[in-house]
This record gives structure tokens, sequence and C-alpha cells, in this order.
């Protein structure tokens, strides 16, 4: 018997943290339990005196919704990570080298939004920190002073739906000096305070599982634009997103090469701007430094881009993708930053709306998850080398508190992109503590009959869930079994997983096939060469859809498994059924004798005729053996020579998904030959691509050659370089928390290391066309 179906963990081994410290706000904006300020921006200070410098010093801090913390003047670090806030995570600092004997203060800046957004869940405004120094403890009460940062406009547009506010700061109302222990505070208020383990919605206090973000500064390369634009008259401040996207379509750029600092050229008249564009040389994700001398009371815009689009203007979307920031200068020299609206970008535009300015410094402090060890891949087929250090580079970017979809357009944790990220990071860094975190956290977020959200922690409430995420989610377990030996998750959440695949039985029919699945259904944005896409995509009622019972009957089968591994007999026999009557139930469906393959869906009156490369896949990793007939067949027709121009062709999402199909059967020279066939456009030396993309192309036009959309250009779901490297070259895979090697030809020559889980690293080298392999392993 499973006895983990019927206790937990003792509460002692839950790791809740206790504190003393309270809830602390404005009290102004908490007169009442309900109230909801938007967009606020609050200081807070403590003083405090120590008899000497202490050697252990350590601060558990987090606010809703986002926080930067000083210590006597010195920046430490922003927080928090993206958490449910019944399971609210907690930043733990190591802060003793910043404190001193004397006076000393603890400051912190919080923005509260007031709304949830992509990667928060809005709650109450707060500031919560505990600090433990040497014998001393300060905590957030009632000794502490606050005030309103009024530097900041809260009228300020949203960036999307899924972030927060455009920054729009008045360098004239911020004081330098506020977090310095010297500063006077004699006019601040003191804090509102509240409990925060009976009254507040933080049900639970969670060290923060991953590791701090890593911070480095990182000097932007060359202006590489200059040109102008016309004002337009903007309006309420609310719309001025509307107002800059007017002026993008009016700017003439030309490409220069220049170094900072640099003078800005004067404006041709007083209804236009200067704008300059600064290349950082790669796509970077964190925040924006920079220095500026400028007339007081000048404007000067910044918009950030991941690519520079064909007729070099910025784009910038009226209605999703709003990446701005505004700066209002003092008289003379300032030193300007981001403080909370971390992005991805390689250029920023920043346009001049005075004169007599000087750009005399950019900078980015560049913010990524801290590897302790990273993968090395060396080859002389540039394409494939090219593929590797891209992907490499945007796992990086997109791997921030969660692994996130993009570091710019969305920032939110979807668990399909965080399926493909998991598997291609154990392969970068092997560091699978991310991928433990989401498996509880996409818990948190299902509901009664079963169904997980898409993406959390989010509260960017706007799309249905997507079924197969759920399925995912499902199948990552294994994913993390077989990579880190790891059963506990497994263990907690065996319930959970029962229930989601128990939701998909509500749409079983006599055929033992899941029919008109609701909600939204997001496998792949493929076409084919006349550019048609597959039946799956376009979606109708009446329908039973190849992929959601593929992906079913592994997510079924990974069900069986941890049943028996758990012993859990009766759900043994139920799965076991169960997965023997829907794969056969798949074969009678989806199986066409005529075209020697899985066709995509089927109706009651006739067949799809569509055929794509994603639901072939699929079914030759969980249907059908290698070798076998059917697999021969779908190899042949679907990805090999007898392949025609109506397949509908993977896009970067399922690339992961193909590469992993191939492998298993064997034909890994195909998979690096498509692979690189549709990577083509992003590989070319026209793109200069430092990042892979969401999509095949960038953009999308209007009839007139207007860009009308622009994907992200920094999307991890496709840094399959990764995995080429690593299983298709390297033919690695884990097994419950260990290594395999598999006989494996040598395709090209190349070396590497990849770090793996477990503290394993795979040594690989080619000579004389034969492939050498070691395995070490480093001893915790």
């Amino acid at each position: 018997m499973n006895q983990r179906r019927f206790v937990r963990d003792k509460v002692d081994d839950l790791g809740y943290l206790h504190t003393n410290a309270k809830l602390i706000w404005l009290q102004a904006e908490t007169e009442t339990y309900y109230d909801r300020p938007t967009n606020s921006y609050v200081c807070f200070r403590k003083k405090f005196n120590l008899p000497k410098k202490e050697s252990e010093a350590t601060v558990r801090v987090f606010a809703d919704s986002r926080y930067v913390l000083y210590i006597n003047g010195q920046y430490i670090t922003k927080g928090p990570a993206r958490s449910d806030p019944r399971w609210q995570f907690v930043d733990i600092i190591d802060v003793s080298d910043y404190l001193r004997e004397g006076e000393n203060v603890i400051a912190a800046m919080v923005l509260y939004y007031g709304y949830g957004t992509g990667h928060s869940i809005d709650s109450i405004p707060c500031f919560l920190l505990d600090a433990e120094i040497g014998d001393a403890t300060i905590l957030t009460d009632s000794s502490w002073v606050c005030k309103k940062c009024e530097a900041f406009r809260p009228n300020a547009p949203r960036v999307n739906g899924c972030k927060g506010p455009c920054e729009i700061f008045d360098c004239r109302n911020y004081e330098d000096n506020w977090m310095m222990a010297d500063y006077n505070d004699g006019n601040w208020e003191r804090v509102h305070t509240r409990e925060v383990h009976r009254l507040s919605p933080f049900r639970n206090l969670l060290a923060r599982p991953i590791p701090l973000l890593r911070e480095e500064k990182i000097d932007a390369v060359s202006v590489v634009g200059i040109g102008e634009g016309v004002a337009v008259a903007e309006g309420p401040l609310e719309r001025l997103h509307h107002a800059i996207k007017a002026e993008c379509e009016s700017m003439a750029l030309k490409p220069t090469c220049e170094a900072l600092p640099l003078r800005v050229p004067p404006r041709s008249s007083g209804e236009r701007f200067v704008v300059l564009c600064v290349d950082f040389g790669k796509v970077l994700a964190g925040y924006l430094h920079f220095c500026v001398s400028g007339h007081e009371g000048d404007v000067v815009d910044v918009i950030f881009a991941e690519v520079q689009p064909p007729d070099l203007r910025p784009f910038v979307n009226g209605t999703t993708y709003r990446p701005i920031s505004r700066f209002i200068l003092r008289e003379g020299s300032n030193d300007l930053q981001v403080f909370f609206n971390y992005d991805a970008m390689r250029y920023a535009y920043f346009l001049f709306r005075g004169d007599d300015a000087k750009l005399c410094s950019a900078s980015m402090l560049w913010v990524t998850y801290p590897m302790d060890r990273t993968s090395s891949f060396f080859t002389t087929d540039q394409k494939l080398q090219k593929l590797w250090n891209i992907s490499a580079h945007t796992l990086r970017l997109c791997m921030q508190d969660g692994f996130l979809d993009s570091p710019s357009r969305e920032q939110q944790q979807w668990m399909g992109d965080a399926r493909c990220q998991a598997r291609f990071n154990a392969y970068l860094s092997g560091d699978m503590r991310m991928l433990r975190k989401i498996l509880y956290q996409f818990a948190q977020s299902q509901d009664y009959e079963g169904m997980t959200c898409a993406r959390y922690p989010d509260q960017n409430i706007n799309w249905a869930p997507i079924p197969d995420f759920c399925l995912q989610w499902i199948s990552a377990f294994e994913d993390y079994y077989d990579f880190t030996g790891d059963l506990k998750p497994t263990y907690d959440l065996y319930d959970h997983m029962i229930r989601a695949v128990r939701w998909f039985t509500a749409f079983v029919r006599k055929d033992h096939l899941v029919w008109d699945i609701p909600y939204w259904q997001y496998y792949d944005t493929g076409a084919n060469a006349l550019g048609q896409r597959s039946d799956y995509v376009v979606g109708e009622e009446g329908c039973a859809c190849a992929v959601d019972n593929l992906m079913l009957l592994e997510a079924v089968a990974v069900m069986l498994r941890f049943a028996e591994l758990l012993e859990d007999e009766e759900a043994i026999e139920f799965y076991g059924d169960y997965h023997q009557n829907l794969a056969e139930a798949c074969k009678k469906a989806f199986w066409s004798e005529e075209k020697g393959c899985m066709i995509d869906c089927i109706r009651p009156t006739h067949p799809s005729e569509s055929v794509s490369e994603l639901v072939n896949a699929l079914a030759l990793l969980h249907l059908f053996a290698p070798h076998s007939p059917e697999a021969e067949a779908i190899l042949e027709n679907v990805f090999g020579k007898a392949a025609n121009d109506l397949i509908v062709r993977a896009d970067f999402y399922s690339s992961s998904t193909i590469v992993r199909a191939l492998e298993k059967h064997e034909e890994r020279e195909c998979a690096i030959r498509l692979m690189l066939d549709l990577y083509a456009e992003a590989l070319s030396d026209q793109a200069d691509a430092t990042s892979t993309w969401e999509t095949r192309k960038l953009f999308r036009y209007d009839n007139r050659g207007n860009i009308t959309w622009q994907y992200s250009a920094c999307h991890a779901w496709g840094a399959i370089g990764l995995l080429l490297g690593a299983e298709v070259l390297g033919g690695v895979r884990y097994e419950s928390g260990v290594p395999v090697l598999d006989d494996v030809p040598t395709i090209i020559p190349f070396q590497a290391e990849f770090c793996m889980p477990n503290g394993w690293t795979l040594i690989c080298k080619t000579e004389d066309n034969k492939l050498i392999r070691e395995l070490i392993r480093e001893e915790e």
C-alpha cells in the first residue's frame, strides 16, 4: 500500500519558516484590508546600531509585488521569486559584508502592482524583512519609517497584460541618498503593520527553493543607428504607448558605428526628436543602466528591442508589446536605471526630446540563473556550432526565477515550455532544482476537477487552460525522476497526477479515444510547403485529435510506471488496461495504410487528410517500437525521402519532440539534417541571431509590407542545440538518476563536456572517426 496517499510529511519537515516580523506598508494605503492602490512605489528605512561588525548576518525578505534592497546605501538584490502567495517564497541573503560597526540602515524600495500579472498573483501591498545579525534581530515592525516615492508616475501604462507598468521616472523628484545611513528621515512617517501568519494571504512562508540570480554588468558595444522622428502630441500619460507607437512609424534611421560617450545631434526642429540605437552585441536579460547629460525637464524615452527590423525602426505594438521606459532629467548629469522592469534586449533605442544632450554610457545589469557548472561543445560544423551556442545562451536568458517562455514579451512560466527547457538544462548545467519547483507550483494551480493552469504562478487570467500542457506536467515527473532518481515529488503529488489523468476520462468514448477536448488546443505552429496548417491546429467540434490521444498515452504510461514504483496495485491494474486500450485505439483510428503514416485527427464521417511531423513523432515515441513496420514506414514517408510538400513541418516548439523520436529510432543524422533545415533562417548570416526564436519567421507583414507582429527573438523552447549535442551526438540518456551511454555512430567531429544531473560529466571527443566517451562523477 502507498502510505503517502494517506499521510504527508510532519510539519517540522515541510520547510515552513516562522517569523515575528510584521507586514508593513504606507498607512494611507492600508486603512482597510481591501485597499488596493495601483502602481504604488514606497521606500522603507530602518536605522540600527551594532556594537561591532558581525561575521554572520542573514536577511529573509519578500514583498508584494517587487522589492529592491539596500544596506548602508549599497545595492543588495531584487526579488522576490515568483510564487503562489499561499506558499510564499522568501529570499534568504547573506549580508555580512555590507554591515559595519556603529550606525547602519536597511532600506528597500517596493513596487506594489495592485493587479495580477503573468508572474505574480495580487494579494496585499506589503514588505517583510527578518534579519539575524549576530545575536541581534531586526524585524519589520512599527519602528520602521516609509515614504511614497514620488519619482515614479503611478498612471503609467502597463507594458502588457503579462507585466507591470512602464517605468516613468522623474529624476527631479528622486533623492539619491535616501538609502544612506546619514540621510535625515525625520519627515518620514511610521509604517502600518499587519500580522503575517494569522491575518494575511501568506499562509505559508518557504525558503526560496532556487538560488538568487547572478548579476553582471555588461557594457554596450556601440551606437549602430542615428536618426530622427516626428513627435506626436501625447495626451493622457496612460496612452503614452500609442503616441510612441505612432512616433516609431515616423522614424528614419541610418546605420552607423560610433562609440560612447556620444554627443546627441541637434534636432532639425522642435517638433522632432533624435534617436540613437545602441547595440549590446547580443540579446541580454536584465536592467538597463545609463548616464546622460541634459537640461532639466528634458525627456528621454527608451524602447527595448531584441532585434532590429529590416527598416531599423523599433517595433511597438499598441496592445501587447510596449517595452518602454521614460526618464525626465535634472539639469546636468543623470545616472539612470530601470529599477523593476527587467527586460530582454539587444538594442536600446534612446529618443531624445531636448537639445544639448550627451549619452555618456550604457550598460545592462545582466541577470541569469547561477550555474555552478556549464557544458561546452565544439565542432567544425559552423551551423551546428552556432545552433548549440545560441541554444545555450537562450536557455540562460529564459532561466530566471522560473523557466520563462521569453525574457521579453511575456516572462511567463508555461508548462509546455518548461518541460522543454528542463530537458535542455539537464545537459547544460545538470541543475534540476528549477524543474522540481515547477512540479509543485503547477500542482498548486490545479482545480478540483484535475485540470492545471497552462502557466503558473500567474494572474493574467485571459486564456483557458491548455490540456496538453497538463499532460506535459504529468510526463515531466518522469523526466525529473529519470534525471535525478528522486521520487519525492511523485510521492507528494501522486494524487494530483491521478486527478489530472482522471480529468481526461470525461471525454473518452466507447472507442477508448478522447474526443472534443475543450479549452485552448495549442500544439504547434508549423505548416506545410503550401502554408497550410494541420487539422489539429484549425480545430473543430466532433473531432478526435491524434496529439491529444498520443500525449495522453504517454501520461498514462508514466502513471503506470509510477504506480509500479509505489506498489499501488489498484492503479497498476487500471493504468495497465487504460494504456493497452488507448494504444490499440490510436493504432486503429489514426494509422493510414494508404499514406503509410499517422493522420492528424478523425471525425465521425471521415478521417483527416493532414499529416504532420508532430503526430508521427509522438507515435514513434509512444506507440511504435524501433524497427516495427509502422515505424519504418513513418521514417520513410514523413521524415525520409518519400516525404512530400503536404507534410506539416514542425516549428520550434515541437523540435525537441522530433529530435527525441528520431534519436529513439536511431535516425540521428536525419535529426540533425531536419533541425538545421528548420533553423536555416535563424542561423543565416543575414539574421545575425544571438538567441533562438519563437518561430521560423520573426515578423508578420501586411500587404503593404509593414510589420504587423513581431515574434519573440529569444524563446528557449527552441534551444534544441543542447539535445543535439548531448543526446544525438553524445548518445547519453538518463534512467532513474543514472546516465546510460547508447552505441552511436560518429556523425561529425566534435569534442564536448556535458554537465549533467547528479554530478555527472560526460566528456566526448572524436578521433579517427571514432567517438571516445568518459563518464566522470563529482563526489558530493
